[in-house]
This record gives C-alpha cells, sequence and structure tokens, in this order.
C-alpha cells in the first residue's frame, strides 16, 4: 500500500505549521511511530515508523515520510509486507 497526498495551503506558514501538527499527532496518523534518524533526507523532512504488534497477524509496518515545499505539504504512506526494516534503518 502506497499512499501519496498534496496538500496546498494558502501560505508557508501554514504549511509549516501543518507540519509541525502533523510531527506532534503522528500516532493519530499511523498509529504507535517512532521517528527514524540517520537518514539521507532533505532538511525539514520527518520520517516515522509504526511497527506492527506481534499479537495483530494483520498489521504491517507503515512508514510516514512528509516534506514541506513552499505553500505545499507532500506526504507519503508505506505499508505492507513489502517494507523491510533494512529499507528503512533504525
Amino acid at each position: 500500500m502506497t499512499l501519496a497526498r498534496i496538500l496546498v495551503f494558502e501560505t508557508a506558514p501554514g504549511a509549516q505549521a501543518y507540519l509541525g501538527w502533523l510531527e506532534d499527532h503522528v500516532d493519530d496518523v499511523i498509529g504507535n511511530a517512532r521517528p527514524v534518524d540517520g537518514l539521507s533526507v532533505p532538511d525539514g523532512t520527518i520520517v516515522f515508523v509504526h511497527q506492527p504488534n506481534p499479537c495483530c497477524h494483520s498489521e504491517t509496518r507503515l512508514v510516514l515520510v512528509a516534506w514541506k515545499d513552499s505553500d505545499t505539504v507532500k506526504t507519503l504512506e508505506i505499508g505492507g509486507q513489502v517494507v523491510k526494516m533494512s529499507s528503512c534503518p533504525s
């Protein structure tokens, strides 16, 4: 599963405010998640990973990536069995 979104705001500060909200509320978006550090991504890009609960066999790993470009916020949610930890370092 891959979901891409482009959100256009009236102002760049509005886009920045949304990106800050997303970072503060990532658990509401993809569940219990932690930031992924050590990636080579542009400044201001946020990357979070949600690990599946071992008790829930149908739950999969989810990765959320978001960044701002002027008055636009772009997000990618990537999930499923194909998301390997070697692709998203701990």
